[in-house]
């Protein structure tokens, strides 16, 4: 008769949920770059401090003004994630995908008022 493997012996990375996938990177990334973390927090930090205003001739342009909100929300919500440490794999895929979803809405409108 086969029994079946005990959950506490199943490895993270297969065990289903999402608690898993964060306690996992957050220990590998401990570990293994103990620094990458903060290095990314304080460009995260640099970024929405540099770009916090837009220059005077993009600021009365909406697309320019939209796409700079979403982008800065974006960062600050990185940023965020990051320090409570609910940073995963899904999320940058996410994140990803956002950020080309939003550069190829921006270019089309762009093409589209300037046609």
């Amino acid at each position: 008769m086969i029994r079946p493997r005990s959950r506490s012996l199943s490895s993270p990375v297969r065990s289903p949920g999402i608690d898993n996938e964060i306690v996992m990177m957050n220990s590998v990334y401990k570990e293994r770059f103990p620094k990458a973390t903060q290095h990314m927090e304080e460009r995260l930090e640099k970024f929405i401090k540099d770009n916090a205003k837009l220059e005077d001739e993009n600021a009365s342009d909406a697309i320019i003004r939209f796409a700079h909100h979403q982008i800065q929300e974006m960062a600050k919500d990185c940023l965020q994630k990051s320090k409570d440490k609910l940073v995963t794999t899904n999320y940058f895929y996410e994140m990803t995908d956002s950020l080309e979803k939003l550069i190829s809405d921006v270019s089309h409108d762009v093409c589209s008022f300037y046609s």
